[in-house]
């Protein structure tokens, strides 16, 4: 017996209010997860105040897409751009329909040449499934499926496990599980640390707006890793999240959903990173005007030139200043400038030389600011501004 589609159904219903109000679906879970694992109000101060560790295991679906045509695959579903998209590096991936309608959105892992893991909720990873078996790609797929929200006993097993440590001390419990300083991973890139003598990958994603690192690997090691990872947490006061509280560290993330929420709540915004509610204020006002050349040329330059290393990103900063510089046809001296420190954050310090002198060029009078930054990219340095006192 076929299931019946989404659009039978709403036909035969005919009342798409009552249908959903009456529906015997019921409340969403994160599954498998405990709901707490001491009170769900010490779990959320802990990520404030010592350290968390999330399970991230089981309540998003995985898929693999490995091949020749994978990155021209992804790269055409979503309305993200894969300029300068490497590997080791991840993006958050909106994929939309054909006429424009977003599907949803989820994390793009760049693993290796020719080889992608998705990690989203399953309307994605369908989309992705369906383009991928009908367009004509050489791909291979391997999909893995969100544990059961009510398993009725049965065994849960995944492809991978998947664990973020966050809080104030995470880079202390990081490290001790590392055994020695952690390799600086920037904000949506990926590395590899050590954890009970196996090499584990990291992403860093910024998640409640304080040190921290995703980890993921083969899900027969997850009871080994975690127990390794409470145990290093235990003097720094790590605790372990249940599901009732896991939504709610959203609001304080970098997870670019959740940015449309961070920059409209102006109410208790003092204890949130103010760079990262810069970072979402921004992204906001991209999302309302898509072609504004502001937003993107003070996105560009923030992630070029911010102090904290965590939020620069050389690559995207170029990406953002080259759109601003293109809206404004090339006329706005200011987009010069940003180029140039983006170019330098990139590492193309020869760019970087051409466009600050491009910025010197079009003055009326001398900028003693930008000549320095001109010498540094001369000597190969990037400019980075100088951190606030608080």
């Amino acid at each position: 017996m076929s299931q019946e589609n989404l659009e039978s159904l709403l036909a035969r219903t005919g009342d798409t209010v009552r249908l959903l109000r009456n529906s015997q679906i019921g409340a969403y879970v994160y599954p498998v997860v405990p709901s707490e694992f001491s009170n769900w109000r010490m779990e959320q101060r802990s990520w404030r105040e010592t350290a968390v560790l999330f399970d991230q295991s089981h309540h998003m679906a995985e898929m693999t897409v490995k091949g020749p045509d994978a990155f021209r695959m992804l790269n055409a579903l979503t309305i993200n751009s894969f300029a300068n998209f490497t590997p080791n590096k991840a993006k958050q991936m909106v994929p939309c329909s054909h006429e424009g309608y977003v599907i949803g959105d989820g994390i793009l892992f760049y693993l290796d040449r020719d080889e992608f893991l998705f990690v989203g909720r399953t309307p994605t990873v369908n989309w992705i499934q369906f383009q991928g078996q009908t367009g004509g790609y050489r791909v291979d797929l391997v999909r893995d499926d969100r544990s059961p929200s009510h398993p009725r006993g049965k065994p849960v097993v995944r492809r991978h496990y998947r664990f973020q440590i966050q809080g104030p001390n995470a880079t202390q419990v990081l490290e001790k599980l590392h055994g020695g300083p952690l390799p600086e991973v920037k904000f949506f890139n990926m590395d590899a640390i050590n954890v009970n003598g196996r090499k584990v990958r990291c992403l860093r994603h910024g998640m409640a707006g304080a040190p921290g690192l995703e980890i993921w690997g083969p899900y027969d090691e997850y009871d080994e890793i975690r127990e390794t990872i409470v145990a290093a947490g235990k003097e720094f006061g790590l605790a372990q999240a249940g599901a009732r509280c896991y939504s709610s560290n959203t609001l304080e993330s970098g997870w670019n959903e959740k940015l449309r929420a961070l920059a409209n709540a102006r109410d208790g915004m003092d204890r949130v990173d103010p760079t990262l509610k810069t970072l979402a204020d921004y992204t906001e006002a991209i999302r309302l005007s898509p072609n504004e050349a502001r937003a993107y040329s003070h996105l560009a330059r923030l992630l070029a030139v911010c102090p904290e290393a965590e939020f620069r990103d050389g690559m995207e900063a170029v990406e953002y200043a080259m759109k601003a510089r293109t809206l404004r046809e090339g006329k706005n001296a200011g987009d010069f400038d940003t180029l140039a420190a983006a170019c330098a954050e990139a590492g193309n310090f020869a760019d970087a030389v051409k466009w600050e002198n491009k910025y010197l060029d079009s003055l009326s009078s001398p900028d003693d600011d930008a000549t320095w930054r001109l010498s540094l990219y001369e000597q190969n340095k990037p400019y980075h501004e100088p951190k606030k006192a608080n």
